[in-house]
């Protein structure tokens, strides 16, 4: 089924290339919204501190980085297809997207350890 969705017909599948593939099918209005919805959130989060506030900025991280990343995909294939010459910007965006995805990772295994830690909550000790 994610074989059709992306429009691979390979048995492996790695999770980077369906959330590329993903990004690269939203619209810029999707995208952009991700992104602005990533930053409100964790900056919700991280301003008013509920209940559980690391794991909503880490959840929120994750669709900012998710976001920015299409942001800056989408960005790096115009300028290669209009301005290849420009190297400079284009290793910026190459840069701005390894952050995003570091960003993007950090903030899944944040939330992946803390779902952990309260699914074990006091059993282990």
């Amino acid at each position: 089924m994610v074989a059709d969705i992306i429009g691979h017909n390979d048995d492996y599948l790695s999770l980077p290339a369906v959330l590329s593939a993903a990004a690269r099918r939203s619209s810029d209005t999707q995208v952009a919204m991700y992104a602005a919805a990533g930053v409100v959130i964790t900056a919700s989060a991280a301003v008013f501190r509920p209940v559980a506030w690391f794991t909503f900025a880490s959840i929120g991280a994750c669709i900012a980085a998710f976001g920015l990343w299409a942001i800056a995909d989408r960005e790096l294939r115009d300028r290669r297809a209009r301005q290849p010459q420009r190297k400079a910007v284009c290793l910026a965006l190459i840069a701005v997207r390894a952050v995003m995805s570091a960003l993007g990772t950090v903030g899944a295994l944040t939330v992946l350890f803390q779902m952990l830690a309260v699914m074990l909550g006091t059993w282990i000790s």
